[in-house]
């Protein structure tokens, strides 16, 4: 569905999604999808949640004002996507150009191919180069390997004898993945930040209380900053060897755009000093045909045609060099590429599969119940509501990298137990407010109508009774309004009542009327014969019920085997079609035919 700022307004709607705050009380499914992510997505299902976002949207640009905040609708302009990997088509766009911006973007009017600086977006970019290039070689050995300019200030630091913990840094404690995780500890910046750079008013700061300008040091340099030069190479690590070591590696999260500066660094060093920006070109850029995509533009002084310039250039910083610090946040993209960015990385087009699910977890978590960090995501756990109007919820991760330079800002969210994902790029007067708004908006509307939609495909799919006449076994599948995933209502095998009896004498579970049986996708899948592999959870909500284990069914996968073969090894056979035909529960040695 693709939308301008220029449609009707209609009925104001969202869901309402949380972030998670407690254990589920009501299933514990294993992490990930719940459901097969659905062949198709149901377009006209679809539409209507498409819809509602709209009606909200423009009610709230109309009155500037909602829950999630106030709304500039003069200053401040941006471009929005939802996808899927179903589909190398967005899902939903919506393009908003603001009353006092018209003639900013120089083809005319907003569209998918219309450029944005995207700031620390380009952190993605980075990391993905990385992966791309060489995988996950490298990642655990020392930065000082790569960068004989740290090697060099710990030799120097070897030699001081005044030099401690609290003053110097000892980079061959720092590794590649505790940078790109954020974990290494180092400086946020060199001069990006420091009141002592570029034009200064020493009479403010001294009514900060701080000292005079005049007995403190001033960076050389400073990146996307206006008023002050770009650092080089040289001038990046003379300033870096001046700086204090925030923590330790790996003791807390920090952000730091220096860590992808040396993340590049080191990627260069080991593909034989190739530029960084020749090897993203290469490696990422060409192979995904991002051609709206740039490490820099191909002028310097002219915005290329249907970029998106608020006010000017000079205001803007659309034009404004990063120099060293590029791979942390200067890059450039529109909706379309950002979008086939991220179908790619669900889609483990450029990644085998095993680095793309390493890649999509937590490297650490932070003080928030709801936050961890990956290399580079910023990721968010959610309480999605496993049916319309559903107090149950289940836990959805979504990862996520935002950015900021000039008068842009930027979000990109990656849902992978869906296959889905959504793009926010904005730029103007308010571009950082209205980023986490629209960021919110279709978080809380499409999360929770991508989880309906895979119950619906499901349900259609698998659900009903399967029969084996010849063993005396039958069992019955169905989606719950109060559970996630698929569940499992009634099952017999050869004449045994598996809910009231089999399962818990397997399991050696208390007798209980509580026990549940859910189904849930594996992830592992046979193209050429149409089979699905799924396990079983078995869950005893009486017997862990409000304990700290209450929600420890990862531990039971795969603990109770027949003959070799899991208890909770279920395959389902698929038609051409997509429609399913039998389910082999593995260990019992039967095939059950969906009646």
């Amino acid at each position: 569905m693709i939308r301008s700022a220029r449609s009707s307004f209609l009925t104001v709607f969202a869901f309402s999604l949380t972030t998670i705050a407690s254990v589920n009380e009501y299933a514990c499914p294993l992490l990930g999808p719940v459901f097969p992510t659905p062949q198709k997505i149901d377009s006209s299902a679809f539409q209507g949640y498409a819809e509602n976002f709209t009606g909200a949207l423009e009610q709230a640009l109309v009155t500037g004002q909602n829950s999630y905040g106030s709304w500039d609708n003069s200053t401040t302009s941006f471009s929005i996507s939802v996808w899927s990997t179903t589909s190398n088509e967005s899902l939903y766009e919506y393009h908003f150009e603001a009353s006092q911006l018209q003639g900013a973007v120089s083809s005319g009017a907003l569209n998918n191919d219309t450029i944005y600086r995207v700031g620390s977006v380009s952190k993605l970019f980075t990391v993905y180069t990385y992966l791309a290039a060489v995988g996950d070689k490298y990642l655990d050995e020392p930065i000082t390997k790569y960068i004989p300019e740290l090697a060099r200030i710990d030799e120097e630091t070897s030699r001081n004898s005044s030099a401690n913990p609290i003053d110097n840094y000892r980079w061959s404690d720092i590794t590649l993945r505790s940078i790109a995780a954020q974990l290494s500890g180092i400086v946020r910046d060199y001069g990006l930040g420091d009141y002592a750079v570029g034009p200064t008013n020493n009479t403010l700061f001294e009514s900060w209380g701080l000292p005079s300008l005049n007995t403190v040091s001033h960076p050389s340099c400073s990146p996307l900053t206006l008023g002050a030069p770009s650092c080089t190479r040289n001038q990046f690590f003379e300033g870096l060897a001046g700086l204090h070591p925030v923590f330790t590696p790996y003791a807390t999260p920090s952000y730091s755009n220096a860590n992808f500066v040396l993340f590049a660094y080191a990627l260069e060093s080991i593909l034989d000093n190739t530029p960084f920006s020749k090897i993203m070109q290469d490696k990422l850029l060409t192979p995904l045909d991002l051609s709206r995509s740039f490490y820099s533009l191909p002028s310097n002084s002219t915005p290329p045609r249907n970029s998106i310039v608020p006010f000017n250039s000079t205001i803007s910083q659309f034009l404004q060099d990063g120099g060293s610090e590029d791979p942390a946040g200067s890059y450039y993209s529109t909706i379309k590429d950002m979008n086939a960015l991220g179908r790619s990385i669900l889609r483990s087009t450029l990644l085998p599969k095993p680095l793309t699910n390493h890649w999509l977890k937590p490297l650490t978590f932070t003080a928030d119940l709801q936050g961890g960090v990956g290399m580079p995501y910023e990721i968010f756990r959610l309480e999605v509501p496993v049916a319309q109007s559903s107090s149950a919820t289940r836990m959805v991760d979504l990862y996520t990298k935002s950015g900021d330079v000039g008068l842009y800002s930027t979000f990109v969210g990656l849902d992978p137990d869906h296959g889905t994902g959504f793009t926010v790029l904005v730029a103007g007067a308010s571009a950082g407010l209205e980023r986490l708004y629209l960021a919110e908006m279709l978080k809380d509307t499409f999360v929770p109508a991508f989880e309906l939609l895979a119950a619906k495909a499901a349900e259609a799919a698998y659900a009903g009774t399967y029969k084996d006449a010849s063993t005396n076994s039958s069992m019955t599948i169905s989606t719950a309004a109060d559970r996630p995933g698929l569940r499992v209502e009634a099952w017999t095998s050869r004449g045994v009542d598996m809910l009231a009896d089999g399962i818990s004498a397997i399991y050696t579970f208390r007798p209980t009327d509580k026990l549940e049986l859910g189904l849930q996708p594996s992830g592992l899948r046979d193209e050429a014969t149409g089979r699905v592999s799924f396990r079983l959870v078995p869950e005893d909500r009486a017997e862990l019920n409000g304990t700290l284990f209450s929600c420890f069914t990862w531990t039971e996968v795969d603990s109770a085997q027949y003959g070799g073969i899991g208890i909770d090894e279920f395959v389902f056979e698929l038609g051409g079609n997509g429609t399913v035909k039998a389910v082999e529960p593995r260990a019992f040695r039967s095939r059950l035919t969906k009646q």
